[in-house]
């Protein structure tokens, strides 16, 4: 009786100690990832929907995200009423790259722009249709692909939502939008986006 005892407690101090061994080569192999810079897939995509949801942010609210004042402006002919975005070329680089600032200031939506630049003011006209509205929509990310080596993450970011369009005709809507992010100096930012569905 006490020999099968000491062979249970044998059995599992060995059990122990072997997960203890797991325990401990899979910490410190989290840290060395943690230490290289490498990026797993999880946390790309949380990278990918923290800066999606900026991104959704800056172009159909952007005073979550920018200074703002409302202002009249001479636009074509018309005197119309603009959000000028006050902080822009600062709060810009916080998000965007080179790159995705040139993609963001270059957007359309119906074929007009949706960012302006005019005697040193940058605003926003709202341009934006119904169906690119997707700010109150559910998110998931997909497709999630990472490159430590070139410090990319590539994604899809889904939206579902339900809406009426101009008619007040119940619609459901799926949107997908392609992202890549760009890390620069251990931030990621996004360096393209895919804006309207037009």
């Amino acid at each position: 009786m006490k020999t099968k005892m000491k062979q249970k407690y044998v059995i599992i101090g060995f059990v122990l100690i072997l997960l203890g061994i797991v325990i401990n080569v899979f910490f410190n192999h989290r840290v060395s990832m943690a230490r290289d810079g490498s990026v797993s897939k999880e946390e790309a995509t949380g990278f990918l929907s923290t800066l999606v949801e900026r991104v959704v942010y800056v172009y159909e609210k952007p005073s979550a995200v920018f200074k703002t004042e409302k202002q009249k402006m001479k636009v074509g002919e018309d005197e119309v009423e603009v959000t000028v975005l006050t902080d822009y070329n600062d709060r810009v680089k916080e998000i965007f790259t080179d790159s995705g600032i040139k993609q963001l200031e270059n957007m359309k939506f119906g074929g007009k722009k949706y960012i302006n630049k005019d005697n040193g003011k940058v605003y926003v006209m709202d341009v934006i249709g119904v169906k690119n509205k997707v700010l109150n929509s559910s998110l998931q990310i997909s497709n999630v692909s990472v490159n430590n080596n070139s410090n990319l993450i590539k994604g899809t970011a889904n939206f579902y939502k339900a809406g009426t369009d101009e008619n007040d005709v119940m619609s459901y809507y799926y949107l997908m939008k392609n992202v890549r992010l760009v890390r620069v100096d251990n931030t990621f930012y996004v360096d393209s986006f895919i804006y309207s569905n037009d």
